[in-house]
């Protein structure tokens, strides 16, 4: 069944919804009953017309106004009460779906794949995870109890008022087909300006959120006022496709309101005519003009239910797109019990995020269990590209890529990226304090781990020396450290994870030098038996790598220690001379102490 419809929603909640129903019935049959007393009253004990009945009972001649009175006030508090209990069931179903919705959403976004992700504004998909499951929850809570009392309304009063009086009802529904057709049109107008308007509102949201996110660029770039334009153009766009469905629900409200009017003057002239000639009683008319105005409003606000029906199926429609986007597609892990060691071997891999661009052609190459290989290349080469499928974030277009001689098609993503550990180039630090950004690599983790691994990313030190140590808050993204900082502490919650893989993803670009040595120092001793990936661009970072690879667009081009690589002409010796200086001797170097 697709997730594409209000009714799939109600899922679990449809009982409440069906007391309310019942709630509506038993508090329209006491509305009703009301006007039906005030008739009795006017037409036989004011007018002084008592039936056989009335004039049977001696202590309602007596008491008979203060009997009504008192009956019209129970009356009135039952249906109140009635009409609460319809609104507490309604609203009770409305917020837990709307929670509901929320959790699926997150969860369901959490499975989606990097694909999905790349091709979606983020400022959209926030704008469907708010404002459209808020369409919704508003919809389920004040509209669909107010559906059935229209329609339960409608089914009780005309039946009455035929008994009353053939002609007068006729008078008195011949507005009611208008006001409904009225309000058909409007709906389908409604629902194609408000998909209109969402889509603008969700532009005007991915501009919030893009500024707020690269704050920092746009004040290096002095751009604001470049910004501000830009938000402007999207401001002024939502608000005149906001004056559009404004303007609807005026043209809705203007009209229905004058056959409202009217049909209720019709019942006026008529009526009073039919009164003055006696065809009618007082009573009656009074029966007939109460019941209109119950009648006609609520139908008359069909057309604003219905709109906001509009609202709500395009709000639906909008996250149905993210509720039926396939998740990443689940395997079976057939070594459950088994800890992956760590041995990498890629076979004739080739890859491609658009047709026709390959980034990877037939990659081949072999990694041992505990080995640090280091990958080296420009720019769109394929070295992020490489740790992206070995995540399995995406899928390689053909070849096999195994760990410990395991197809990791075969591994669940989950149990396979919990056995690797990454360290992004830029990574992403939660607004936390330090302490918990770190734990967040492992919630086990102890105070002596926590600072072992601090250490480790030579980050200890300079969180002891920040005025609140490891309880510094971070601002948005960790926007109050450097970005030497940020990787360190990145490094630091990294290596919590103990994992028996590794990828360092250009993770030392805004380290120092100096800072690099010793973290790389370090992790040789805390790396040991761990197969490690480093990807990076310095040479200083990879020389004492286990073994090298040198990529060029997709496929491998040299390949060796690096004592091989910088005796050998090509890529790698030219890197080098470029990076140190050439009067140097390069064998001298060859022997520099290891940093990894």
């Amino acid at each position: 069944m697709k997730k594409n419809n209000l009714w799939f929603f109600t899922r679990g909640y449809r009982k409440f919804y069906i007391k309310a129903f019942l709630m509506v019935i038993i508090a329209t049959i006491f509305a009703y009953i009301s006007p039906l007393l005030i008739r009795f009253t006017i037409d036989h004990i004011i007018a002084n017309k008592p039936t056989e009945w009335v004039q049977s009972q001696q202590f309602f001649l007596h008491h008979g106004l203060w009997l009504i009175a008192v009956s019209l006030i129970c009356f009135a508090i039952v249906e109140g009460f009635f009409n609460y209990m319809r609104s507490y069931y309604a609203q009770y179903a409305a917020e837990g779906i709307a929670r509901d919705i929320r959790e699926k959403l997150y969860n369901h976004i959490q499975h989606l794949s990097c694909a999905f992700h790349n091709k979606n504004d983020t400022g959209d998909m926030i704008q469907r995870c708010t404002s459209d499951v808020e369409t919704i929850r508003r919809f389920l809570a004040m509209h669909v109890s107010e559906i059935s009392r229209s329609c339960i309304m409608v089914v009780l009063v005309v039946p009455i008022m035929l008994y009353l009086n053939l002609v007068m009802t006729l008078v008195a529904v011949i507005a009611i087909p208008f006001i409904f057709i009225f309000a058909i049109v409007f709906f389908r107008k409604m629902q194609h300006t408000f998909k209109i308007t969402d889509e603008a509102e969700a532009r005007m949201t991915t501009a919030v959120q893009e500024n707020l996110t690269a704050s920092k660029v746009v004040r290096a770039f002095g751009r604001k006022d470049h910004e501000i334009k830009k938000f402007s153009v999207k401001n002024v766009e939502y608000r005149d496709k906001h004056y559009r469905v404004i303007r609807l629900i005026a043209w809705y409200w203007s009209i229905s309101d004058l056959i409202c009017l009217l049909q209720i003057a019709a019942i006026l002239i008529f009526g009073s005519l039919w009164t003055i000639y006696g065809y009618i009683s007082l009573g009656t008319l009074v029966v007939f003009i109460t019941y209109e105005a119950m009648l006609l409003w609520p139908i008359r606000h069909m057309g604003r239910i219905l709109a906001d029906f509009g609202k709500t199926t395009v709000a639906a429609k909008r996250i149905a797109h993210i509720l039926n986007e396939i998740e990443e597609q689940k395997s079976i892990f057939k070594n459950e019990k088994e800890k992956l060691r760590g041995a990498i071997y890629f076979e004739n891999v080739s890859f491609s995020y658009e047709k026709q661009k390959p980034v990877l052609q037939n990659l081949s190459f072999r990694i041992k269990k505990g080995q640090t290989v280091a990958i080296l290349g420009a720019t769109g080469s394929g070295k992020s590209t490489i740790v992206k499928l070995l995540l399995r974030l995406y899928e390689q277009n053909s070849g096999k890529i195994t760990i410990d001689n395991i197809d990791i098609k075969t591994i669940e993503r989950k149990t396979l990226r919990e056995q690797i550990g990454i360290v992004l180039q830029n990574p992403f630090l939660y607004s936390k304090t330090i302490y918990d950004n770190l734990l967040w690599g492992n919630l086990e983790a102890n105070e002596d781990k926590i600072y072992q691994a601090a250490e480790v990313a030579s980050m200890h030190k300079t969180i002891q020396n920040f005025e609140m140590g490891y309880q510094t808050k971070l601002g948005e993204r960790g926007v109050t450290l450097s970005g030497g900082q940020k990787q360190r502490t990145a490094i630091a919650r990294t290596l919590l994870r103990e994992t028996p893989i590794l990828i360092f993803d250009d993770s030392f670009s805004a380290v120092d030098t100096e800072t690099e040595n010793s973290i790389l120092q370090s992790l040789r001793q805390k790396v040991l038996n761990k197969t490690t990936l480093i990807i990076a661009h310095r040479l200083s970072t990879v020389m004492n790598a286990d073994w090298i690879l040198f990529l060029e667009n997709g496929k491998v081009v040299q390949q060796g220690t690096h004592h091989d690589l910088v005796n050998q002409p090509g890529a790698y010796q030219r890197i080098w001379k470029m990076q140190y200086d050439n009067n140097i001797d390069i064998a001298q170097r060859v022997h520099a102490p290891p940093c990894i």
